[in-house]
């Protein structure tokens, strides 16, 4: 055998064992130290807003994303007077009264604007610190003894405007208003800085 036929013969050998460990798993398998440039490159996973409610309390969740807010007031207000019917708290009872009986059949934001009212009052150290009391203080509301009709659509509303003040899904229509009175009226609050009017009530702070 010549030796160019002999060299041959070694290299096929060589090659046909070095298969055969590959497929047997015993020859190391190296990854390239640079990419292909011609190789696609996967694109970022898209980020998918959720609902909050839906989110795991694992550490390495994504960070929430906060839901699409309504376009308007008065859908937010319709989504929430759509909603099955829960008991409110005390302290939403007393602020629904105050709108039902202030700002009934009023623009939404009229009646929002009288909620704020009752809890910028709670927060500024010069009230009751509750809408309760707020509401109860002597003087200022003349409604606390009235009956309600509670299954009213315009009740409803009310508790919806409620929920919307106290929990603050919706900027200030009369930012830190603290008193308001019809038009008709004129108490003469010449220490208080007219913020705006809204339907029927004109707003102060």
């Amino acid at each position: 055998m010549t030796n160019k036929v002999h060299n041959f013969v070694r290299l096929g050998g060589i090659a046909l064992a070095s298969f055969a460990l590959l497929a047997a798993g015993e020859l190391p398998q190296f990854e390239a130290n640079t990419p292909v440039a011609d190789a696609p490159v996967a694109a970022p996973a898209p980020v998918i807003a959720a609902d909050t409610d839906a989110l795991h309390d694992d550490e390495t969740s994504a960070p929430s994303v906060e839901p699409v807010r309504p376009a308007s007031l008065n859908q937010l207000v319709a989504d929430i007077a759509a909603l099955p019917a829960t008991p409110l708290d005390a302290e939403a009872k007393c602020l629904a009264r105050a709108v039902f009986f202030e700002a009934r059949g009023e623009p939404l934001e009229g009646q929002l604007a009288v909620a704020q009212v009752i809890v910028n009052r709670t927060n500024s150290g010069k009230y009751p610190k509750s809408v309760c009391g707020v509401v109860d203080q002597p003087r200022q509301f003349t409604f606390a003894r009235r009956s309600i009709n509670t299954g009213s659509a315009d009740y409803r509303t009310a508790q919806a405007i409620a929920v919307i003040a106290q929990a603050e899904r919706w900027l200030q229509v009369a930012p830190r208003a603290m008193a308001f009175h019809a038009k008709h009226v004129s108490p003469g609050w010449g220490g208080m800085e007219r913020v705006r009017s809204i339907g029927n009530h004109i707003f102060y702070r």
